[in-house]
This record gives C-alpha cells, structure tokens and sequence, in this order.
C-alpha cells in the first residue's frame, strides 16, 4: 500500500525524522486532521482543505500551541498532492499531524503530511455499518467548563477513541455509538452522527456537548438547510436513533455510512436519502 510522507518547512521526505523523544510519540502532545484524496487521471484533490487546516489551528489553539501557518501547511498540502498524482497513487487519506516537538528542544514544533492510499477493506466499510453503544463515561455538559479536557480538539491522544472501536468489534459490531452517563448521543469514535426524522436532519450540538466539530456533519446539515429543509444541530437520546428514518456514521474519509443495526436491533435505512446526502458533501 503506497504512502507519501511531506515535512513542513522541507517538502517530501522520508519517514525517519520523527525523534524518540517527540512528544506526539510520548504523550500524544499535538494534534492531527484528515480528509479525503480524490484521484482524476492526472490530478490529485484533497477535499475541503481549508476546512481541515482551520480545524487543526483551532486543535492546535486549544492545546496552547504556537499559532499554525495555515498558508505554510497549504502549500505542503499541493506539494504532497501533485506528487501522490505523479506516482500515480490512488484514493488516500490526506493526514495533516502536529506534535509539540522533542522534549529536549522546548519550542521546536514538528508538523508533517502523509497521503495513505485506502485500503480496499476500508473504501467497503463505508457502505454500511453495524453499531453498539458504549458509555462515554462522562455527563453530556461535562466539558462546558472545562476546556483543560480539550473539548473540541482532535488530539493525537487517540487510545481511548480506539478502544471504543476495539469494543465494538469485540462485541460483533464494527463502530461504536458514544453515550453520556445521562443518556445523550454524542458521536462515533471516528465519526459524527446524521439522524433523519420525518424529513428533517439533526446531529448532536457542539457548543453543549465538546464533540469534535465534524465537518461532513456540517456540510451535510448546511446544504440539506439550503435547499429549504430543515436541519438542527441538538442533543438527544438513544431512543430517536430507534425511532429514526435512518442513521449514519459522518467523516471526511468513509463520507456518510448507513448504520444497519445498533444494539443488535435493525435500523430504518433510506437508500435514495443516503446518496441525496452524499452528493452534498462532494466538492
């Protein structure tokens, strides 16, 4: 499976420069983003670019970190993609990754870009999903006041959200619903959550809960209000994903997956819905 790794303020590169004292590595000090690579003929795109790059500045930002230069990251972003296209590569995930640097030199951050091209399991994955729910282990608000837990910010403090997926499988099903100890949906592991209901869409709100800020999620609810539907973001409980007219799991990589089954219960699914919806979150 072909990779590209690109290193900011040198351009493509190989991938031994990360030290053994990098805090990413040791604390998982940083933040990373990603999103989709689309390949046509001769040309390689990476979806909503400056989406990402703003979203990984605002990650960066609320870890305390140095402001990004999104324009510096940019720039990397086309060198990186025109040379996946001269290689030919095929569909991939475009990762943008910042860590706070070496422990042994303070100050000196390290931000790099790999293109991974996906693997056939993975492009499968996105056609439907089987989900249970497992406790977040926290209140829906418990972040309001407490931006020390980085409510919002994609870290590369990523073990537990992987836990929750190994769970999942351990459990016979391949992604998992995250709860609040008071009973709201929050988000997938490595995904947001679209809900349809009578032919209005909604998906957990932000600003109360701390979940990442999912731009698929936002996109889809944007353009499904722009063409005079309607669309809200709120909190929620287990039982409106039930009495849903379909579910799906929301991320830049895998786009929007119908969820077939949670808990070992059936879910509606509207096929013709599912590719309406699709088609919005396409550049």
């Amino acid at each position: 499976m072909q990779q590209l790794v690109a290193r900011l303020g040198e351009g493509i590169s190989d991938d031994t420069f990360i030290s053994a004292d990098d805090l990413g590595i040791n604390r998982g000090d940083g933040c990373f983003d990603a999103t989709l690579v689309r390949v046509d003929g001769s040309t390689a795109r990476a979806d909503f670019v400056d989406d990402h790059l703003g979203r990984l500045a605002h990650s960066a930002h609320l870890l305390g970190m140095a402001p990004l230069e999104t324009d510096e990251w940019r720039l990397l972003t086309n060198v990186a993609l025109a040379e996946w296209a001269r290689r030919d590569g095929k569909e991939a995930v475009c990762k943008f990754v910042c860590t706070r640097g070496r422990e042994s030199v303070p100050g000196a951050v390290l931000g790099f870009i790999t293109i991974t091209e996906l693997s056939a399991a993975r492009i499968a994955a996105r056609e439907a999903a089987t989900a249970v729910t497992l406790t977040a282990g926290r209140a829906a608000s418990a972040l309001q006041d407490a931006p020390w837990l980085l409510g919002g910010a994609k870290s590369l403090s990523y073990g537990v959200n992987l836990a929750f997926v190994r769970e999942a499988h351990r459990r016979g099903a391949t992604d998992a619903v995250m709860v609040s100890t008071d009973g709201f949906v929050l988000e997938g592991p490595q995904s947001g959550i679209v809900v349809a209901r009578d032919g209005a869409l909604f998906s957990t709100t932000v600003a109360e809960t701390g979940i990442l800020d999912s731009i698929t999620v936002r996109r889809v609810l944007d353009g499904w209000h722009a063409m005079g539907r309607p669309a809200e973001h709120r909190v929620y409980g287990v039982d409106e994903l039930f009495a849903a007219d379909a579910v799906w799991f929301a991320s830049s990589v895998r786009g929007l997956t119908p969820i077939l089954e949670l808990d070992g219960r059936g879910l509606s699914v509207d096929p013709a819905m599912t590719s309406e919806l699709r088609a919005l979150i396409r550049p």
